[in-house]
């Protein structure tokens, strides 16, 4: 066939194998588009319509992108788990505006929750390295920041437009 799909594989009876048995490393399968795009698309109504997989125990998963990013999206759930210790960050080479936003967005009785079963003096550290903290810099009046043991003693902001109201 010509035109942009030059090679159509079409099975309108059941799925499509791509198989490589006793191959050894190295004796990858590669699909590679030079110039173009790959696209995967699965329509099935299922929670692992796709699948990555590297089932070998010391297997992993490497995805690269140039400065177009990478970019997911759900109207879902997202969960990202580690067994080992991990890290995200933002490589700033000293530039501005190169922010990293966790955000709970769109209102309601929603939260942010940072929580730590470490039992080190450092099971939490919040710590900037050059510039200042701002905690709660948009705090809305009437609203409460507390620190502390619930339980026991904590210190209780609470700003309000009238300074004699503010604790």
């Amino acid at each position: 066939k010509n035109g942009p799909s030059s090679v159509v594989v079409t099975s309108s009876a059941g799925g499509v194998d791509i198989t490589a048995t006793n191959a050894n490393a190295g004796e990858d399968i590669n699909i590679t588009a030079a110039g173009s795009s790959i696209n995967i698309n699965a329509s099935e109504a299922d929670g692992d319509a796709i699948t990555i997989n590297a089932s070998n125990a010391a297997g992993g998963i490497n995805i690269d992108a140039g400065t177009g990013g990478v970019t997911v999206d759900t109207t879902g759930l997202i969960s990202l788990d580690a067994a080992a210790a991990s890290n995200l960050t933002v490589t700033t080479g000293a530039a501005d505006d190169k922010d990293l936003t966790i955000a709970v967005t769109g209102g309601g009785d929603s939260s942010l929750l940072i929580s730590s079963d470490g039992t080190g003096i450092d099971a939490i550290d919040i710590n900037p390295t050059q510039g200042s903290m701002l905690i709660a810099k948009s705090l809305t009046d009437g609203k409460t920041l507390k620190l502390g043991n619930s339980n026991s003693t904590i210190m209780e902001f609470k700003p309000n437009s009238n300074a004699a109201d503010e604790n």
